[in-house]
């Protein structure tokens, strides 16, 4: 069967996976693009295992600072190149918007949520081992007041939560 060169750019635009991979997907799965997403899908769990033995140790730090609670979060690549990746800063921000929404207190909530499917699936596209290491929240209660900073290449960080005052 022929692939087409628009199924494949279909598929890689679906799924952000190289073109090359498309291709084989599809030709595997005789053009039909929903088997050859699937099949993706899958590998990219079996490449997110191949590749969580490898070091994380760059990155980034999101904060979230709600109403009753402040959540900081590391989020790791192999190489700062990966890190200032869109897709790797999309994925950065899906995340932040995800504790935002679900007040996440523990690290193995994101690995058991959605979140973990979306970055087997970054780790597909951009080849490298992403992690999210680090996670602490702290809550405060209404008389309380925070703030956060995240210094200028993202690596650095704080939140400081006080008694009293108010915001400024």
């Amino acid at each position: 069967m022929e692939i087409k060169a628009s199924q494949v750019k279909e598929l890689r635009d679906m799924t952000g996976v190289a073109m090359m991979e498309c291709k084989k997907a599809l030709v595997e799965c005789e053009g039909n693009i929903e088997k050859a997403l699937d099949l993706l899908r899958s590998n990219s769990a079996l490449k997110a295992e191949k590749k969580a033995a490898r070091v994380a140790a760059d990155g980034v730090l999101k904060i979230f600072v709600g109403n009753d609670y402040a959540t900081l979060i590391e989020i790791n690549s192999e190489t700062d190149f990966a890190a200032k990746d869109s897709n790797f800063v999309d994925f950065t921000n899906e995340v932040h918007d995800f504790i935002a929404k679900y007040k996440i207190s523990d690290i193995s909530q994101l690995h058991e949520s959605e979140i973990e499917e979306k970055r087997k699936s970054l780790v597909q596209t951009i080849g490298e081992n992403i992690q999210l290491r680090r996670l602490i929240t702290k809550d405060f209660s209404a008389d309380m007041n925070a703030g956060s900073y995240i210094h200028s290449d993202s690596k650095l960080g704080s939140v400081v939560i006080v008694s009293g005052g108010d915001e400024s």
